[in-house]
């Protein structure tokens, strides 16, 4: 089993920003596109004043995807920084919480599979009982 490191789900969460950058992109053109498409009268022409309204909107909600968009990646990387287990030492009577990310087993997609995950730590035995199956 693959154990994920926290530069790892750093690196998958920068990308996951970057194409939520491109798709909010693509989402920001096509409502300005839209607002300029609904300033023309029945007769085809065109409207400045509807222009400038539908133009105010359109900013106005672009600008509120931008930033809900950004407020959510820096949301999550917030929450990796803080709840993720990092690379470091442990001195002794410090204690270190948060998550640890480790990937199924690849193969056999279709059954449902038990493990189970033994960590050591000092004297201690944890064991970890995983059931992996479909998604619901």
């Amino acid at each position: 089993m693959a154990v994920v490191t926290y530069d790892q789900l750093v690196s998958e969460e920068r990308t996951r920003q970057v194409v939520s950058a491109i798709l909010v992109g693509a989402a920001i053109a096509g409502n300005a596109y839209a607002a300029q498409n609904a300033s023309y009268t029945n007769s085809g022409r065109y409207s400045p004043i509807a222009g400038a309204i539908n133009g105010a909107r359109a900013d106005a909600q672009n600008a509120a995807l931008i930033g809900e968009t950004v407020a959510g990646g820096q949301l999550n990387l917030a929450a990796l920084e803080q709840n993720v287990i990092k690379d470091n030492t442990v001195m002794p009577a410090e204690w270190v919480g948060g998550q640890l990310h480790i990937e199924p087993p690849a193969g056999g997609v279709g059954a449902a599979k038990a493990y189970v995950i033994t960590v050591p730590v000092g004297n201690d035995i944890h064991e970890i009982t995983v059931t992996q199956g479909k998604a619901v």
